[in-house]
């Protein structure tokens, strides 16, 4: 039977580190889009399970957006849970190799429990969290310079006042734009959220950027089984599934070795060209 494969993927702002089953070896890639593409280009004749990506205040979108593009199964999930995991299975230095293939065991163990990707947001969804984080940004700024100004000397308060009237501008300037993109693009469901009583356009906003369009699916759906399966016999129980509390009872030597593969062989492409300056080799233990 043919290996599965996960990959796990640290992001930073101007690179990303990546494990793959198999692999001894992390490859470092630009977080740009020709690395992008690249990734993209070597994962797809691999066709992994699960890709896992841990959310990084952004910079993480674009390229879960090019591996989701290429059709691979992507999932981004909150930081707390793959440092939780790394924790529990004795990883307690924190780099970027290590916090790439830990994210490649959790991408196992996810898929092992069932878990489905939710589907990325589309352009108009990111377009409307955009202008709600903008309007939230600016009403957290104006909230402050009126703060101010109630304990501002005198000689202070004129530029306060200023300030205060570029954000309140601002400020009139993104609600119309959420006005027009809501109309645009989600006006059904907007005139529905506004039926309820109490929820007007403003905490409906908020709401709809939330919200999957309707419609979309909120899942990816699971790819088959690689290589050929042996049906169970009637009568025989399922096989137990690891989970997240067995590999804590066992403590930190319990199951090390599902972070990081003692296969030499790469499983690589061979036409991908060489990145020995890129690549991290993996510490003694």
């Amino acid at each position: 039977m043919n290996e599965l494969v996960y990959v796990g993927i640290d992001v930073a702002k101007n690179s990303f580190e990546v494990a793959v089953t198999g692999e001894v070896q992390t490859l470092n890639l630009s977080n740009e889009e020709a690395g992008h593409a690249e990734l993209c280009q070597l994962l797809i004749p691999l066709a992994p399970r699960l890709v896992l990506l841990e959310a990084t205040g952004g910079y993480e979108q674009d390229l879960a957006l090019a591996l989701a593009a290429a059709g691979l199964r992507v999932s981004v999930i909150n930081p707390r849970q793959a440092r939780d995991f790394a924790r529990c299975m004795g990883k307690l230095a924190k780099t970027d190799r290590i916090d790439a293939q830990a994210l490649r065991g959790f991408a196992a163990l996810l898929d092992a429990q069932g878990h489905e990707p939710r589907a990325l947001a589309d352009e108009q969804q990111r377009e409307l969290t955009a202008l709600v984080v903008r309007r939230r940004q600016l009403v957290a700024m104006l909230v402050a310079e009126r703060q101010r100004l109630g304990v501002a000397h005198p000689k202070a308060k004129p530029s306060i006042l200023n300030i205060m009237d570029a954000i309140a501008a601002q400020l009139h300037d993104v609600n119309a734009q959420l006005k027009v993109h809501i109309q645009a693009h989600h006006a059904d469901l907007a005139k529905l959220l506004t039926s309820v009583k109490g929820v007007g356009p403003t905490p409906a906003s908020p709401l709809l950027a939330k919200l999957p369009a309707p419609g979309k699916p909120t899942r990816t759906p699971s790819p088959p089984p690689r290589g050929p399966t042996t049906p169970r016999p009637t009568g025989t129980p399922a096989p137990a599934t690891p989970t997240r509390q067995a590999a804590c009872v066992g403590g930190p030597a319990a199951n090390t070795n599902s972070l990081t593969s003692t296969r030499s062989t790469p499983c690589w492409p061979s036409s991908r060209p060489a990145h020995t300056s890129t690549c991290s080799s993996p510490k003694a233990a």
